[in-house]
Protein backbone atom coordinates (compact mmCIF):
# COMPACT_ATOMS: atom_id res chain seq x y z
CA UNK A 1 0.00 0.00 0.00
CA UNK A 2 1.02 3.64 -0.41
CA UNK A 3 0.53 6.58 1.94
CA UNK A 4 1.57 10.22 2.11
CA UNK A 5 4.15 11.44 4.63
CA UNK A 6 6.59 14.23 5.48
CA UNK A 7 10.26 13.27 5.07
CA UNK A 8 13.37 14.82 6.60
CA UNK A 9 16.73 13.36 5.59
CA UNK A 10 18.40 14.26 8.92
CA UNK A 11 20.93 16.56 7.27
CA UNK A 12 18.81 19.64 6.56
CA UNK A 13 15.97 21.31 8.44
CA UNK A 14 13.56 21.21 5.51
CA UNK A 15 10.86 18.57 5.23
CA UNK A 16 9.36 17.29 1.99
CA UNK A 17 6.07 15.68 1.06
CA UNK A 18 6.70 12.14 -0.16
CA UNK A 19 4.90 8.93 -1.03
CA UNK A 20 5.79 5.89 1.08
CA UNK A 21 5.22 2.35 -0.18
CA UNK A 22 4.63 -0.10 2.68
CA UNK A 23 5.18 -3.84 2.35
CA UNK A 24 6.63 -6.73 4.36
CA UNK A 25 10.20 -5.85 3.39
CA UNK A 26 10.09 -2.28 4.67
CA UNK A 27 9.35 1.30 3.63
CA UNK A 28 10.22 2.77 0.24
CA UNK A 29 10.33 6.58 0.26
CA UNK A 30 9.58 8.19 -3.12
CA UNK A 31 9.15 11.68 -4.52
CA UNK A 32 6.02 12.71 -6.39
CA UNK A 33 7.57 11.57 -9.68
CA UNK A 34 8.19 8.06 -8.29
CA UNK A 35 11.93 8.63 -7.80
CA UNK A 36 13.19 6.48 -4.92
CA UNK A 37 14.71 8.54 -2.10
CA UNK A 38 15.34 5.92 0.58
CA UNK A 39 14.72 2.27 1.44
CA UNK A 40 14.19 1.45 5.12
CA UNK A 41 14.28 -2.31 5.93
CA UNK A 42 11.45 -3.60 8.11
CA UNK A 43 13.76 -5.03 10.77
CA UNK A 44 15.38 -1.65 11.40
CA UNK A 45 12.25 0.48 11.73
CA UNK A 46 11.68 2.30 15.02
CA UNK A 47 8.71 4.29 16.28
CA UNK A 48 10.30 7.53 17.51
CA UNK A 49 7.29 8.36 19.65
CA UNK A 50 3.61 7.63 19.93
CA UNK A 51 2.09 11.11 20.50
CA UNK A 52 -0.99 11.62 22.65
CA UNK A 53 -4.41 11.55 21.03
CA UNK A 54 -4.70 11.23 17.27
CA UNK A 55 -1.77 13.43 16.35
CA UNK A 56 0.93 12.63 13.78
CA UNK A 57 3.72 10.21 14.68
CA UNK A 58 7.31 9.77 13.50
CA UNK A 59 9.25 6.72 12.38
CA UNK A 60 13.03 6.32 12.11
CA UNK A 61 15.36 3.66 10.75
CA UNK A 62 18.24 2.37 12.87
CA UNK A 63 21.68 3.56 11.69
CA UNK A 64 20.11 5.80 9.03
CA UNK A 65 19.57 9.53 9.42
CA UNK A 66 16.12 10.88 8.77
CA UNK A 67 12.54 10.86 9.99
CA UNK A 68 9.16 10.12 8.42
CA UNK A 69 6.07 11.82 9.85
CA UNK A 70 2.75 10.08 9.21
CA UNK A 71 -0.86 10.93 9.98
CA UNK A 72 -2.26 8.99 12.95
CA UNK A 73 -4.39 6.44 10.97
CA UNK A 74 -1.26 5.10 9.22
CA UNK A 75 -0.04 3.63 12.52
CA UNK A 76 -2.66 0.89 12.21
CA UNK A 77 -1.41 0.10 8.70
CA UNK A 78 2.18 -0.15 9.92
CA UNK A 79 1.18 -2.50 12.71
CA UNK A 80 -0.55 -4.75 10.16
CA UNK A 81 2.78 -5.22 8.39
CA UNK A 82 5.04 -4.96 11.46
CA UNK A 83 3.00 -6.16 14.49
CA UNK A 84 5.79 -5.56 16.99
CA UNK A 85 7.12 -2.26 15.70
CA UNK A 86 9.51 -1.18 18.50
CA UNK A 87 10.18 2.29 19.81
CA UNK A 88 13.55 4.00 19.32
CA UNK A 89 15.17 1.95 22.11
CA UNK A 90 13.97 -1.31 20.61
CA UNK A 91 11.45 -1.89 23.43
CA UNK A 92 7.97 -3.03 22.54
CA UNK A 93 5.48 -0.27 23.34
CA UNK A 94 3.09 -2.83 24.79
CA UNK A 95 5.75 -3.64 27.34
CA UNK A 96 5.79 -0.02 28.47
CA UNK A 97 2.06 -0.13 29.02
CA UNK A 98 2.46 -3.22 31.21
CA UNK A 99 5.20 -1.50 33.17
CA UNK A 100 3.05 1.57 33.82
CA UNK A 101 1.24 -0.01 36.77
CA UNK A 102 4.25 -0.93 38.88
CA UNK A 103 6.13 2.21 37.85
CA UNK A 104 3.21 4.30 39.10
CA UNK A 105 3.34 2.31 42.34
CA UNK A 106 7.03 3.12 42.69
CA UNK A 107 6.20 6.77 42.14
CA UNK A 108 3.62 6.65 44.95
CA UNK A 109 6.34 5.33 47.25
CA UNK A 110 8.60 8.21 46.29
CA UNK A 111 5.87 10.75 46.93
CA UNK A 112 5.20 9.28 50.34
CA UNK A 113 8.92 9.30 51.14
CA UNK A 114 9.57 12.86 49.97
CA UNK A 115 7.79 16.16 50.25
CA UNK A 116 7.18 17.36 46.71
CA UNK A 117 6.64 20.97 47.69
CA UNK A 118 10.00 21.84 46.16
CA UNK A 119 10.29 22.16 42.40
CA UNK A 120 13.49 20.09 42.26
CA UNK A 121 11.92 16.99 43.81
CA UNK A 122 8.81 17.41 41.68
CA UNK A 123 10.92 17.42 38.51
CA UNK A 124 12.79 14.31 39.64
CA UNK A 125 9.51 12.52 40.30
CA UNK A 126 8.06 13.68 36.96
CA UNK A 127 10.97 12.07 35.13
CA UNK A 128 9.95 8.71 36.64
CA UNK A 129 6.37 8.82 35.33
CA UNK A 130 5.98 6.29 32.46
CA UNK A 131 5.33 7.93 29.11
CA UNK A 132 2.16 5.90 28.62
CA UNK A 133 0.69 7.17 31.90
CA UNK A 134 1.68 10.79 31.21
CA UNK A 135 0.23 10.62 27.69
CA UNK A 136 -3.06 9.19 28.96
CA UNK A 137 -3.31 12.00 31.51
CA UNK A 138 -2.44 14.58 28.86
CA UNK A 139 -5.20 13.22 26.62
CA UNK A 140 -7.79 13.56 29.38
CA UNK A 141 -6.62 17.05 30.30
CA UNK A 142 -6.74 18.19 26.67
CA UNK A 143 -10.26 16.84 26.27
CA UNK A 144 -11.45 18.55 29.44
CA UNK A 145 -9.84 21.88 28.57
CA UNK A 146 -11.38 21.86 25.09
CA UNK A 147 -14.76 20.81 26.52
CA UNK A 148 -14.59 23.68 29.01
CA UNK A 149 -13.85 26.17 26.24
CA UNK A 150 -16.70 24.76 24.15
CA UNK A 151 -19.13 25.09 27.06
CA UNK A 152 -18.06 28.67 27.74
CA UNK A 153 -18.50 29.58 24.07
CA UNK A 154 -21.76 27.57 23.74
CA UNK A 155 -20.37 25.50 20.87
CA UNK A 156 -20.17 21.75 20.19
CA UNK A 157 -16.86 20.17 21.17
CA UNK A 158 -16.39 18.94 17.59
CA UNK A 159 -16.49 22.54 16.39
CA UNK A 160 -13.42 23.41 18.49
CA UNK A 161 -10.98 21.70 16.11
CA UNK A 162 -9.26 23.84 13.47
CA UNK A 163 -9.67 22.24 10.07
CA UNK A 164 -8.25 24.63 7.44
CA UNK A 165 -5.98 22.38 5.33
CA UNK A 166 -3.66 25.15 4.09
CA UNK A 167 -3.17 26.60 7.57
CA UNK A 168 -2.56 23.17 9.09
CA UNK A 169 -0.05 22.37 6.33
CA UNK A 170 1.84 25.59 7.11
CA UNK A 171 1.77 24.73 10.82
CA UNK A 172 3.17 21.31 9.95
CA UNK A 173 6.04 22.97 8.08
CA UNK A 174 6.89 25.11 11.10
CA UNK A 175 6.73 22.13 13.46
CA UNK A 176 8.89 20.11 11.07
CA UNK A 177 11.59 22.77 11.33
CA UNK A 178 11.39 22.91 15.13
CA UNK A 179 11.51 19.11 15.35
CA UNK A 180 15.09 19.22 14.05
CA UNK A 181 16.41 21.16 17.04
CA UNK A 182 18.04 19.93 20.27
CA UNK A 183 16.08 17.18 21.95
CA UNK A 184 14.80 16.04 18.56
CA UNK A 185 13.77 12.72 20.10
CA UNK A 186 11.29 14.54 22.33
CA UNK A 187 7.78 13.34 21.54
CA UNK A 188 5.39 16.25 21.12
CA UNK A 189 2.22 16.85 19.13
CA UNK A 190 0.41 20.16 18.62
CA UNK A 191 -3.38 20.26 18.68
CA UNK A 192 -4.92 23.33 17.04
CA UNK A 193 -8.10 24.49 18.79
CA UNK A 194 -10.61 26.98 17.45
CA UNK A 195 -10.96 29.71 20.04
CA UNK A 196 -10.16 33.41 20.08
CA UNK A 197 -8.56 33.04 23.51
CA UNK A 198 -4.78 33.19 23.27
CA UNK A 199 -4.01 29.75 24.67
CA UNK A 200 -0.70 27.95 24.26
CA UNK A 201 -0.19 25.21 26.81
CA UNK A 202 2.03 22.12 27.19
CA UNK A 203 0.42 19.08 28.82
CA UNK A 204 1.86 15.93 30.39
CA UNK A 205 2.91 13.38 27.79
CA UNK A 206 3.90 15.90 25.12
CA UNK A 207 0.62 17.30 23.81
CA UNK A 208 0.64 21.07 23.18
CA UNK A 209 -2.60 23.03 22.80
CA UNK A 210 -2.38 25.92 20.33
CA UNK A 211 -5.37 28.20 19.78
CA UNK A 212 -6.20 30.31 16.76
CA UNK A 213 -6.13 33.27 19.13
CA UNK A 214 -2.54 32.47 20.09
CA UNK A 215 -1.47 32.45 16.44
CA UNK A 216 -3.14 35.82 15.90
CA UNK A 217 -1.58 37.25 19.07
CA UNK A 218 1.91 36.09 18.07
CA UNK A 219 1.73 38.29 14.99
CA UNK A 220 4.53 36.67 12.98
CA UNK A 221 6.04 33.26 12.30
CA UNK A 222 9.25 33.94 14.24
CA UNK A 223 7.43 34.88 17.45
CA UNK A 224 5.18 31.84 17.10
CA UNK A 225 8.24 29.65 16.50
CA UNK A 226 9.74 30.93 19.74
CA UNK A 227 6.53 30.39 21.68
CA UNK A 228 6.21 26.84 20.38
CA UNK A 229 9.91 26.17 21.07
CA UNK A 230 9.31 27.36 24.64
CA UNK A 231 6.48 24.83 25.03
CA UNK A 232 8.61 22.07 23.51
CA UNK A 233 11.19 22.97 26.16
CA UNK A 234 8.58 22.46 28.87
CA UNK A 235 7.79 19.03 27.37
CA UNK A 236 11.46 18.04 27.09
CA UNK A 237 12.09 19.00 30.71
CA UNK A 238 8.93 17.30 32.10
CA UNK A 239 7.63 20.62 33.44
CA UNK A 240 3.86 20.00 32.94
CA UNK A 241 3.88 16.84 35.05
CA UNK A 242 6.27 18.39 37.58
CA UNK A 243 4.01 21.42 37.98
CA UNK A 244 1.03 19.21 38.80
CA UNK A 245 3.05 17.06 41.20
CA UNK A 246 4.28 20.18 42.96
CA UNK A 247 0.86 21.81 43.35
CA UNK A 248 -1.37 18.75 43.85
CA UNK A 249 0.68 15.57 44.45
CA UNK A 250 -2.22 13.39 45.58
CA UNK A 251 -4.60 14.48 42.82
CA UNK A 252 -1.92 13.99 40.18
CA UNK A 253 -1.09 10.51 41.45
CA UNK A 254 -4.72 9.44 41.37
CA UNK A 255 -5.19 10.96 37.91
CA UNK A 256 -2.11 9.09 36.65
CA UNK A 257 -3.16 5.73 38.06
CA UNK A 258 -6.98 5.71 38.18
CA UNK A 259 -9.17 4.73 35.25
CA UNK A 260 -12.70 5.65 34.25
CA UNK A 261 -14.80 8.14 36.15
CA UNK A 262 -12.40 8.35 39.10
CA UNK A 263 -9.44 9.30 36.92
CA UNK A 264 -11.62 11.74 35.00
CA UNK A 265 -12.74 13.49 38.17
CA UNK A 266 -9.19 14.06 39.37
CA UNK A 267 -7.95 15.17 35.95
CA UNK A 268 -10.84 17.67 35.67
CA UNK A 269 -9.49 19.45 38.74
CA UNK A 270 -5.96 19.35 37.35
CA UNK A 271 -7.13 20.83 34.03
CA UNK A 272 -8.36 23.92 35.87
CA UNK A 273 -5.06 24.24 37.72
CA UNK A 274 -2.97 23.91 34.56
CA UNK A 275 -4.63 26.93 32.98
CA UNK A 276 -4.35 29.08 36.11
CA UNK A 277 -1.08 28.22 37.83
CA UNK A 278 2.23 29.42 36.38
CA UNK A 279 5.41 27.40 36.17
CA UNK A 280 7.97 28.37 38.76
CA UNK A 281 10.52 30.94 37.56
CA UNK A 282 13.31 28.41 37.18
CA UNK A 283 11.17 26.32 34.82
CA UNK A 284 10.26 29.35 32.71
CA UNK A 285 13.89 30.39 32.35
CA UNK A 286 14.93 26.82 31.52
CA UNK A 287 12.24 26.62 28.82
CA UNK A 288 13.41 29.98 27.46
CA UNK A 289 17.00 28.75 27.25
CA UNK A 290 15.81 25.61 25.48
CA UNK A 291 13.75 27.72 23.07
CA UNK A 292 16.67 29.94 22.07
CA UNK A 293 18.98 26.93 21.68
CA UNK A 294 16.37 25.33 19.43
CA UNK A 295 15.92 28.51 17.35
CA UNK A 296 19.69 28.89 17.05
CA UNK A 297 20.07 25.27 15.96
CA UNK A 298 17.53 25.61 13.14
CA UNK A 299 18.72 29.12 12.22
CA UNK A 300 15.55 31.04 13.08
CA UNK A 301 16.01 34.59 14.39
CA UNK A 302 15.18 34.86 18.12
CA UNK A 303 14.66 38.64 18.30
CA UNK A 304 10.87 38.63 17.73
CA UNK A 305 10.37 36.06 20.48
CA UNK A 306 12.61 38.04 22.85
CA UNK A 307 10.57 41.17 22.06
CA UNK A 308 7.37 39.32 22.90
CA UNK A 309 8.86 38.21 26.23
CA UNK A 310 9.41 41.89 27.03
CA UNK A 311 5.92 43.08 26.08
CA UNK A 312 3.68 40.00 25.99
CA UNK A 313 1.64 41.03 29.03
CA UNK A 314 -0.50 43.12 26.69
CA UNK A 315 -1.76 39.93 25.05
CA UNK A 316 -5.11 38.71 26.47
CA UNK A 317 -5.78 35.14 27.49
CA UNK A 318 -4.89 32.96 30.49
CA UNK A 319 -2.56 30.78 28.45
CA UNK A 320 -0.30 33.77 27.74
CA UNK A 321 -0.52 36.22 30.61
CA UNK A 322 -0.61 34.14 33.77
CA UNK A 323 1.59 31.31 32.53
CA UNK A 324 4.17 33.44 30.72
CA UNK A 325 4.86 36.63 32.69
CA UNK A 326 7.06 39.22 31.03
CA UNK A 327 10.58 40.09 32.15
CA UNK A 328 12.58 42.78 30.35
CA UNK A 329 15.95 41.57 31.67
CA UNK A 330 15.27 37.98 30.64
CA UNK A 331 14.07 39.18 27.24
CA UNK A 332 17.28 41.13 26.66
CA UNK A 333 19.37 38.09 27.60
CA UNK A 334 17.39 36.01 25.11
CA UNK A 335 17.92 38.59 22.38
CA UNK A 336 21.69 38.66 22.96
CA UNK A 337 21.97 34.86 22.92
CA UNK A 338 20.08 34.45 19.65
CA UNK A 339 22.31 33.82 16.62
CA UNK A 340 19.74 32.70 14.04
CA UNK A 341 19.34 34.89 10.96
CA UNK A 342 16.48 33.37 9.01
CA UNK A 343 12.72 33.67 8.91
CA UNK A 344 10.74 30.74 10.28
CA UNK A 345 8.46 30.60 7.23
CA UNK A 346 8.18 32.27 3.86
CA UNK A 347 5.74 35.23 3.95
CA UNK A 348 3.07 33.40 1.99
CA UNK A 349 3.27 30.39 4.31
CA UNK A 350 2.88 32.64 7.35
CA UNK A 351 -0.17 34.21 5.73
CA UNK A 352 -1.64 30.74 5.38
CA UNK A 353 -0.83 29.88 9.00
CA UNK A 354 -2.18 33.21 10.25
CA UNK A 355 -5.59 32.09 9.00
CA UNK A 356 -5.66 29.14 11.39
CA UNK A 357 -9.19 28.63 12.73
CA UNK A 358 -10.62 31.61 10.83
Amino acid sequence: MRVRALYNDGRRAATHRVTVAIDETGLIVMTGDERRVALWPAGRLRLVERPPGRGPFRVACAEIDGRLTFAAPVLENLHEYYPRLPDREGIDLLGWAKMAGWAAGALIFLLVAFNLATAGLARQAAALVPQAAASALGDRLAGQIVASLAEREARPVDAMTCAQPEALAALGELLGILAQGPGREVGFAVRAIDTAEADLLALPGGQILLSGGAVAAAGDAETLAGLLAHQIGHVALDHPTARLLRTDPAGTLFALTADGAAGGAFSASLAVQLRRLPHEDGAERAADRFAVQLLNHVGVVAGPYAAWRATGSAVPGPGFTTLHPTDADDAEALRRSGIGQYAALAPERWQALAGLCR
